[in-house]
Formats: C-alpha cells, structure tokens, sequence
C-alpha cells in the first residue's frame, strides 16, 4: 500500500534526522552525545551521496555499508537501551534497508521510552495501516497530528486512512459517517492550508469532496477556482478545469461546465472531458 508515504526515500531521512536530532536533548553525557552524533552524521553523509551520485557504490558496497552502520548503531542501543534518539535513528535506518519489523519493533521500544513523539506515532502507524490494521493505526495517527498539528504530512497521511479504511470504522462503529466525513476532509484541508504551494495536497482536498456523503459543492467550487488563478503550467490548469466542470455539473450550471471544458485539450484527459460533455448532454 502506498497511500500513507511512509518515507522511505534517502532524502526523507535526512528531513527526519533533522526534525529529530535537533529537536530533542540527548539524556547522555557529552561523550555519549558525540557518538550518537558521529553515526548520525555519517548516515546522513551516506544519503546525501547516494542521492547525488546514484552510481557512486556498487549495490554490494552500499549494502555492506549499511549493514556496517546498522551494526553500529545496535552496539549503541546496547549501550544505551534507553536512549530513545539512538532507538529513532536506528529504526529509520533499518527501513531503509527493508527490514520493516525490525524497525517497528523499535519504534515500539521508542514509545514506550517515550509516548510523546510524533514522528514515533506516525511510523507505527503507517505500518499498521500498510499492513491492513487501519482501526489499529487511527489512534497512533491522529496522536502524531495532535502532537505535531503543523506537519502537513501527518494530516494528509490520517485523511487518506480514514479514506482508505472507511467501510471499515463505520461497519465496526467506530465513527459515524457524518463524523468521518467531517474528520476526513478537515485532515486534507489542514494539509493543504499547512502547504499551499504543494499541488498534489491541494488536489487531494479538492477530490475529498467526491468522497462525502454530503458535499458542500459550493466551497468545492471555491476551492477549485482558488487553484485556477494560482496555477500557471498548462497540464495542471486542464486537469483542474476538468474539476470545476464536474463541480458545476453538481451545482447545475451545465453552461459554465462547458464553458470550462472547452480549453481541456491534452489527450490524456479528453476521456473525461467526453465523459463530463455527455453528463451535461444527459441533463438537458
């Protein structure tokens, strides 16, 4: 499953070692704080290598040198069992080299040290999710937005649980469906608020009004148009004209939807342009 970007990629752990690293004290002495430091900094020169030159390590010297690191780093938790950083920065090292229940298992270790860190919550739980236990993952989720409100990431990654897994919590009672709704497209708003720029995020709460029992088009609408006047490359202006005709279909205003339609030209969206033309046809 890819909805829940569990970050994965070399340049995401870099971001986390920064969000962590420099937001959080080390309990150890200073010695100690060098060590962890040392492995931090050579894990992080090993990503940013790898992503500027591809090439510059053979698949086995890249994999040697991993496991080297990771072994180093389970010297440390040895050491330090109780050194929650030492504990994160290991975990995330371990997903990238693909042994996912390894680092979960850590990062359970890490919670229990210390039940307050978002990016430990979030982890969790996009593995859960990733794993098909989406009522197991809703609590470790909204805990990471509730403790880090201003990562954009977090609130996209609830949405599309609550999206992903909605037959389920409404089968199961565990939130009606006007409350899903409501907590679902208030997760991809807060996303899209917290990152204006990111077109992906704003498409995604754009599409969140498909999603709901009872949509409010007109603030559909708005959304849509906002997206129109900021956008300026031609393919991302065509798709989202595609979406202010499907709005306006439901606000029935067929003349304005044409009106949209007429400047979608690319060839990939001409199938849903003559989808949304015979909607309009079949209302006249």
């Amino acid at each position: 499953m890819t909805f829940f970007v569990p970050f994965k990629g070399w340049g995401c752990c870099v971001i986390i070692f920064s969000l962590l690293f420099f937001g959080t004290l080390l309990a150890n002495d200073p010695d100690d704080e060098r060590r962890l430091l040392d492995l931090a900094l050579q894990k992080k020169r090993l990503f940013e290598i790898v992503a500027e030159r591809p090439d510059f390590f053979t698949e086995e010297q890249l994999a040697d040198r991993l496991d080297h690191l990771s072994d180093a780093f389970a010297d440390y938790v040895a050491d330090y069992p109780g050194d929650v950083m030492g504990l994160i920065l290991w975990a995330r090292l371990l997903q990238i080299m693909e042994r996912d229940e390894a680092a979960l298992q850590l990062f359970y270790k890490a919670d229990e040290l210390d039940s307050e860190i978002a990016v430990v919550k979030q982890q969790i739980g996009n593995h859960l999710a990733e794993s098909g236990q989406g009522i197991a993952a809703l609590s470790f989720l909204f805990r990471a937005v509730e403790l880090e409100p201003e990562q954009a990431v977090y609130h996209y990654q609830l949405g599309e649980l609550l999206d992903h897994f909605r037959d389920e919590f409404l089968s199961e009672g565990i939130l009606s469906r006007s409350d899903l709704d409501a907590a679902m497209q208030r997760a991809f708003r807060e996303a899209a608020h917290l990152q204006r720029q990111d077109f992906d995020l704003q498409m995604r709460y754009g599409e969140s009004y498909y999603d709901v029992e009872n949509p409010d088009w007109t603030a559909a609408l708005k959304h849509w148009q906002a997206m129109e006047s900021a956008e300026t490359e031609i393919f991302r202006e065509q798709v989202i004209l595609l979406q202010l005709a499907r709005v306006l279909i439901e606000l029935e205003r067929p003349l304005e939807a044409l009106e949209s339609l007429e400047d979608v030209r690319h060839s990939t969206l001409r199938p849903s342009r003559d989808q949304l033309i015979e909607r309009i046809r079949a209302q006249r």
